[in-house]
């Protein structure tokens, strides 16, 4: 099965661009930012989103792109935070 997903199409859902660092972290736990965060690199891209069900325990997913921009994996982490 082929999505052909494309880098620009997992950037459209990025509304906050900001780094994975802990004070990024802090700060969207401490606010309660639900808005969808980001952080864009040549070739991964994370997001993550603030949910009151898990709370400080939200998961980070990783997008990993080819040359082309091509999506190849996905993973995840637990934030830093």
């Amino acid at each position: 099965m082929n999505l052909n997903i494309k880098k620009s199409d997992i950037e459209k859902l990025i509304e906050v661009k900001k780094g994975d660092k802990f004070l990024n972290h802090f700060f969207t736990v401490i606010k309660h930012d639900r808005r969808p965060s980001g952080e864009i690199e040549k070739t991964e891209i994370k997001v993550w989103k603030f949910n009151l069900c898990v709370a400080i325990f939200y998961q980070i997913f990783i997008f990993h792109f080819n040359s082309n921009n091509d999506l190849t994996t996905i993973s995840s982490k637990l934030n830093s935070f």
